[in-house]
């Protein structure tokens, strides 16, 4: 065995997207610096692990319990409406238009 952590998530994830790398914090639409910081927490933190962004910059994470989406999604949701995943675990599943950062 590689040494990696295999779980069985309680919900479906979404699938890769093939938007941007990983890694590349740069791609990650509608963050200012804060939200890229925090992407690289993100980027830090341990698996299952999800990041979840909206169009006005509103951003979290999660790595807590064996499937964080759900719970970070409703959260995100209740602050702003689109709020949409980006990142779940090791795959970016963004499927939205690529842009910069929010207008302030």
């Amino acid at each position: 065995m590689n040494g990696d952590v295999v779980w069985t998530r309680p919900a479906p994830i979404p699938a890769a997207s093939g938007f941007a790398a990983i890694d590349d914090v740069g791609a990650v639409p509608h963050l200012d610096e804060a939200g890229s910081a925090g992407y690289r927490q993100f980027l830090a933190s341990r698996r299952p692990r999800a990041f979840v962004v909206a169009p006005n910059g509103t951003w979290a994470f999660s790595n807590v319990g064996e499937d964080p989406l759900p719970g970070l999604l409703a959260g995100c949701r209740a602050k702003q409406p689109d709020c949409r995943p980006y990142a779940v675990d090791g795959d970016v599943v963004w499927t939205g238009p690529k842009t910069g950062a929010p207008s302030q």
